[in-house]
């Protein structure tokens, strides 16, 4: 399923989004938060073992990126709140106090990523001139972010 959604979402890295036509731009929404709220289904069942199974791994880095910019460039509160109870599910599954449960190369990647990429981005969205902290929605990513960091 997530293979078939990236198909339909294609990468616009460096494009020009204005010239994106809004239909489009709102159908690439809504098959990201197919994707967002299918992941998070598998990441809140604890099913995580899948993402690192022989025929997954390899597209680990992209799922964490895809969530990643998710979190971080999608305006819409509800899928930022998914994305970063992503993360805080695979942090409190992966990485519990004292023990790694997965792959220390897999493990040593994504504390990477969530250190160097995702959570400055996070707190860049929080300091934009578009965020409202007396938006309850908003606050609630907020909240996540919190109990990501705790």
């Amino acid at each position: 399923l997530l293979k078939k959604c990236f198909e339909l979402i294609p990468d616009t890295a460096g494009s020009d989004q204005t010239k994106v036509p809004p239909h489009i731009v709102t159908e690439q929404l809504a098959v990201k938060k197919i994707m967002f709220a299918t992941l998070y289904q598998v990441v809140a069942s604890e099913c995580t073992p899948v993402f690192l199974s022989s025929s997954n791994v390899s597209s680990f880095g992209d799922i964490l990126r895809t969530v990643g910019d998710g979190a971080i460039n999608i305006a819409d509160p509800v899928m930022r709140r998914t994305c970063i109870q992503i993360f805080k599910e695979l942090v409190d599954q992966w990485m519990p106090k004292g023990k790694s449960v997965v792959d220390a190369s897999i493990l040593r990647g994504f504390q990477i990523y969530l250190l160097e990429v995702f959570i400055p981005g996070i707190f860049g969205c929080f300091l934009q001139d578009d965020f409202n902290e007396k938006d309850a929605m908003q606050y609630r990513a907020v909240k996540e972010v919190a109990s990501l960091l705790s």
